[in-house]
């Protein structure tokens, strides 16, 4: 019981920290504005989602929740690696290789330099690895059940 307390209060302090850099992150008093409203537009949909499942017969299909909140979560790493990178660019820790002929793609966190490009790379490289062990397991599956029938 213990543990699951934990694991709950974690994600309780990793979205205070979140929200803390957001509202440092925010410039003007219209840009806490709009932080605020994202969050009410989070909770309202939290909400919904919650008495859509708790009060109806729709039930969760496991298996495209996962792909979608795994894939979200996979563009989130994406981004927050160029960004953090890009950070600490601007903090000056380190003099940056700029490449020549990369856009810069903020919204992506894609930024014209050596030290962000490279980790975004290795995430790539990772998720095509995991893509191809994952259509190789549904394919060893799919012979399995084949040499059954």
């Amino acid at each position: 019981m213990a543990h699951q307390f934990l694991a709950v209060y974690r994600e309780g302090a990793e979205t205070v920290l979140f929200y803390y850099a957001l509202a440092s992150d925010a410039k003007s008093a219209v840009g806490l504005a709009y932080l605020f409203a994202g969050f009410l537009v989070g909770v309202f949909l939290l909400a919904i989602c919650y008495f859509i499942m708790r009060y109806s017969v729709v039930k969760l299909p496991l298996k495209p929740f996962f792909m979608f909140t795994g894939t979200f979560m996979y563009v989130m790493a994406f981004v927050f690696a160029g960004k953090s990178i890009l950070e600490l660019i601007e903090g000056k820790l380190f003099e940056p290789t700029l490449m020549n002929g990369i856009p810069e793609i903020s919204w992506l966190g894609i930024y014209p330099y050596l030290e962000t490009l490279i980790p975004q790379g290795i995430l790539i490289i990772a998720a095509l690895f995991a893509l191809a062990v994952m259509k190789y397991q549904s394919k060893k599956q799919h012979n399995l059940k084949s040499q059954e029938i």
